[in-house]
């Protein structure tokens, strides 16, 4: 194979490996110019190998499925008509655009199929059918929809989803106290029906592919606002919840990072959780279910403020963790917080979260 097919190639398997991803990702794993990419990206286009979505800076590249379904531009177009009309938005709003920022399918062989392709993967799925009409699959997207802005409406003005009571909820049933102020999260982890969100799907394979691309991903959903949060509410310290599970690139690392890049963070206070494996030892957090979540995240966490960290002098303090699915973690960071003698403020930001009352919603919702 000559050297010109073996760099091709290996783009390939990184769009494979780690799509949606844009072309600079793919320049800075490979170290090589971003020019080379674009033009071995456009080859593999034309040859209908991969599919591009988004444009400029936001331009992103996947592997296409299999199916031979193609999207008209009348369908497209009846399915965005019937989406403004019934939830009177302007003309702004594009179908593609909101499902390949929505939704997200892995498949198999570890691709990762966006929007309408993702879609038309899980009804097959759901009806168990290798091919499916336009009149069903229109319903489908419309039905989509209606749980997409179902969630929609809750999202608070600040781009977040507040799941406060949702916490003070789930530790009433297991009669603990909730010791965060002020639960969001970024994005649904899953809607009852079409399954996890494709935030959720980053930020799940990124952990388990230990991929600092995918993670980078599902942060940026909404890192403007997370920003515009530490903007507007004056933070004194950050904690970001540690990782239970040792990998490459653990998600607090690759975050703090993201955020350092545009924004000064204020000062961080150590949190660690101590891991050991098995029979009476701390375990990973996604491990546990229940009482027994509970219960780990309270023996294991530790928050470790330096000598110069004097907590009892500040106000609003901001706990970051990936999933929000019982807030065992959180919740009990801010316990520790607490037994420190702190009594200002203490929110939580987690990058994907559910509403408690939420059909379909349990542990596994962890990821």
């Amino acid at each position: 194979m000559s050297k010109l097919l073996q760099t091709r190639q290996k783009i390939l398997e990184e769009v494979q490996n780690h799509g949606p991803i844009s072309s600079g990702d793919i320049a800075k794993s490979l170290s090589v110019t971003r020019m080379t990419v674009y033009s071995h990206l456009q080859a593999l286009l034309e040859d209908k190998a991969i599919k591009q979505s988004g444009e400029g800076k936001a331009t992103v590249y996947y592997r296409p499925s299999n199916n031979k379904h193609v999207y008209t531009e009348k369908f497209l177009g009846e399915l965005k008509d019937t989406i403004v009309q019934s939830y009177q938005l302007n003309n702004e709003f594009t179908v593609e655009g909101v499902l390949n920022k929505s939704v997200a399918l892995e498949q198999p062989d570890g691709r990762i199929l966006l929007g309408l392709e993702a879609l038309y993967e899980k009804i097959k799925k759901e009806f168990q059918k290798k091919s499916v009409t336009d009149e069903d699959f229109m319903n489908y997207c419309i039905s989509y929809f209606d749980e997409y802005f179902s969630f929609e409406i809750r999202r608070r003005a600040s781009g977040l989803f507040e799941g406060t009571q949702s916490l003070k909820k789930i530790m009433q049933d297991y009669d603990e106290k909730a010791y965060v102020d002020e639960l969001y999260f970024c994005e649904p982890g899953m809607l009852p029906r079409f399954g996890r969100s494709a935030t959720s799907i980053y930020l799940g394979l990124g952990k388990e592919r230990s991929s600092k691309i995918l993670l980078n991903r599902a942060i940026d959903t909404r890192k403007e606002s997370i920003m515009e949060f530490i903007r507007t509410k004056p933070t004194d310290y950050i904690v970001f919840a540690p990782p239970t599970i040792e990998r490459k690139f653990q998600f607090r690392e690759v975050l703090r990072e993201s955020l350092e890049k545009v924004f000064p963070l204020p000062p961080i206070l150590k949190a660690e959780k101590k891991i050991k494996i098995e029979d009476g030892f701390y375990i990973a957090q996604k491990r546990t279910k229940g009482k027994d979540r509970i219960i780990n995240a309270r023996e294991s966490m530790e928050v470790l403020p330096t000598g110069e960290q004097d907590i009892k002098k500040a106000h609003h303090i901001l706990i970051f963790d990936d999933n929000f699915t019982t807030g065992s973690t959180v919740n009990f960071l801010a316990e520790k917080i607490r037994q420190l003698r702190f009594t200002g403020v203490i929110s939580s930001i987690n990058i994907t979260g559910a509403f408690y009352y939420e059909p379909g919603v349990t542990d596994e919702a962890d990821i």
